[in-house]
């Protein structure tokens, strides 16, 4: 599969611009000895700390300026610092086991989970094919962990995100799965690499299923009902390409296709419709 990431360079913006070593259980086991802080100040710590710990790594993987490529030695090393405070505020996130914070402190220490875990694949692997999809799971992932701290930090005084602030992450997403699609398609497709992007996508897309939270009950339903689709589509595909009965037909997949390519379409122009009302 040739890689529609441009690793050295800035990725091409979301379809919608919205105003804009150790397995990651383990990382979290080893600082599970701190003193649990009330769920309040766990909160207030990752509002304060995970902005700046996310924007360092996508800093390091994701700049483009002459001067930030010069200083990428040191980059590095911010970005793995904010690797480190991460997964910190994450470890703490999951000792709040009750009350209204609960939910969203559970979706931001999967994020950060997805984060390191595409972090050590990508800086580590030596195969073309994993690096490109951890570069898309660090792309959408960091976006996610935005939107995430957005949702925390209205949270804190009784509010919710704003459209646009909850929506970051899910353009990101699509954006994502929108190039996974591609390269199935694309003229250096192999069986291989597109079983590889189909498992991307229904990733992707259970990623989607987790963040339906939004402020708008209409987009949720779209959201749901495209992610959920477009699961069942990669999953009977792979199964074609790899000789398993599929679920559904030749004829119902193709119409599927279809299906998702319209709902696609049609979400796209709805966030883009309720970004510019900005609500």
């Amino acid at each position: 599969m040739k890689s529609m990431w441009r690793r050295s360079g800035a990725l091409v913006a979301p379809l919608v611009v919205l105003a804009l070593g150790v397995s990651s259980e383990g990382a979290v086991a080893a600082t599970s000895s701190r003193v649990v802080a009330s769920p309040s100040a766990v909160v207030s710590s990752i509002v304060t700390g995970a902005t700046p710990a996310a924007a360092a790594i996508s800093n390091y993987l994701f700049c483009t300026t002459a001067t930030c490529k010069a200083q990428r030695s040191a980059n590095s090393k911010k970005a793995m610092s904010g690797l480190s405070t991460l997964v910190g505020e994450s470890t703490r996130a999951r000792t709040v086991k009750t009350g209204t914070f609960v939910p969203a402190l559970k979706i931001f220490a999967s994020d950060v989970g997805l984060v390191f875990n595409a972090y050590r694949t990508f800086t580590t692997t030596t195969s073309s094919i994993q690096q490109t999809q951890a570069i898309g799971e660090l792309f959408y992932g960091l976006a996610e962990l935005r939107s995430d701290v957005s949702d925390l930090a209205a949270r804190q005084h009784g509010s919710r995100a704003s459209f646009v602030q909850w929506a970051y992450g899910i353009s990101a997403t699509l954006y994502t799965m929108r190039i996974d699609s591609s390269s199935i398609t694309s003229s250096t497709a192999t069986s291989g690499s597109a079983i590889y992007a189909n498992n991307a996508i229904e990733q992707e897309a259970s990623s989607l299923l987790a963040h339906l939270a939004g402020p708008n009950a209409s987009f949720n339903g779209a959201l749901s009902t495209y992610a959920r689709h477009q699961i069942t589509l990669s999953v009977n595909e792979n199964d074609f390409i790899s000789g398993v009965k599929p679920s559904i037909t030749k004829t119902q997949l193709a119409d599927l296709n279809v299906t998702t390519t319209h709902e696609f379409n049609a979400l796209v122009a709805q966030m883009t419709k309720l970004a510019q009302a900005k609500k």
